[in-house]
This record gives structure tokens, sequence and C-alpha cells, in this order.
């Protein structure tokens, strides 16, 4: 589920960007695109804890097989890492904006 949420961050993403000069009129102004960016940027923030754990549960109680276990662990560095870009960049939308501050 978060990697659909984050598939779906990033092609949101790539559409409000894919025209500069709309994107640098839709920020002040606020659009449609652009909030939805913002809501979807906060489901993989929200869902990072879990898909940490969800690592660490996969080791203790020996979900999957051991190649799976072992992708998943090297992708799970990533949602954190998301999250606390999104947050940064202010990407995010309530209750996680009030962890940028």
């Amino acid at each position: 589920m978060a990697g659909l949420l984050t598939g779906a961050f990033a092609a949101a993403l790539a559409a409000v960007v894919s025209d500069v000069n709309a994107m640098m009129e839709a920020v002040p102004l606020g659009s449609p695109p652009l909030s939805v960016v913002t809501v979807l940027g906060t489901a993989p923030a929200a869902t990072s804890p879990g898909v940490v754990a969800g690592a660490v549960g996969a080791w203790q109680r020996g979900w999957w097989t051991r190649t799976a276990r072992t992708l998943f662990t090297l992708t799970a560095p990533a949602s954190p890492t998301t999250a606390s870009l999104l947050l940064h960049c202010h990407l995010v939308s309530a209750p996680l904006t009030r962890l940028a501050w």
C-alpha cells in the first residue's frame, strides 16, 4: 500500500512540475493538482513507520523468502528518507505539516 501511494505521489508530482510556468503560477495561487500532491505526500510520510516495522517483523516472524525479506529490508530505509524530504520541502498536508516546523 505504501508503495502504491508513493507511486501515485510521484506521478502527481511529475504532472505538476512538467510545466514549470504553470507550477510557478499554481504555487502562490493554489490549484487542485497541487492540492492532490500535498494530500498524496501525506500518505507515504504517514506509512513510513509501518514500513520500517514491517521489515523488522518480516525477519522476526519469517515472512516471505529470505530474498524477499532482504529486498524489503533494503528498500525500507527509503520510506523514512522520502518522508523527511516531504516534510522538509513542505509537500505534505495536515496533520503532518506540524512536524515540519
